[in-house]
């Protein structure tokens, strides 16, 4: 009779850039003395969509093991959780399953001033926005709207 072990119950990848991939490996062995099919590995949960299967054996032979490797990709930064559900032919645990998390990271930036006092009718004022050297990832501004109270009173003129 096959029977399936599977190296760890949870698996955390490193945290990770928005937008690119972390992969990490997962081991299953088959204790049993009978080949054992993995017949079906699916990612559930809120945050499915942010890991993925890049690849598994079709079966593992008796007292073997065989690696599952997977893929963390965030979309958006913060934590995010989901579960690796394994089918398979093991007839005492017809599914095994491992929590899988993972950290998305996003750029950090500094703003120069917080407050622009401008005290009079026509003054230009400059404020920096910079990406922390310790930023794990690029930093990109799609547009810098003027916000509040009376907005069309101020405008950008550069950047």
């Amino acid at each position: 009779v096959p029977q399936i072990h599977t190296d760890r119950e949870t698996l955390s990848f490193a945290d990770t850039p928005l937008k690119q991939t972390q992969t990490a490996n997962l081991t299953l062995q088959n204790l049993g003395a009978t080949e054992l099919s993995l017949t079906d590995l699916q990612i559930t949960g809120a945050d499915a969509d942010r890991f993925s299967v890049r690849s598994s054996p079709p079966s593992i032979g008796p007292g073997s093991e065989e690696t599952v490797e997977l893929a963390f990709t965030p979309t958006t930064t913060g934590d995010t959780e989901a579960t690796l559900e394994i089918a398979h032919t093991d007839p005492t645990a017809p599914t095994q399953t491992v929590s899988l998390s993972g950290t998305g990271i996003g750029p950090t930036i500094d703003i120069s001033k917080d407050t622009l006092n401008f005290g009079g009718d026509s003054v230009t004022l400059n404020i920096t926005i910079s990406n922390r050297e310790s930023s794990p990832t690029a930093l990109q501004v799609a547009k810098t709207p003027i916000v509040g109270k009376h907005p069309t009173d101020y405008s950008i003129i550069g950047g």
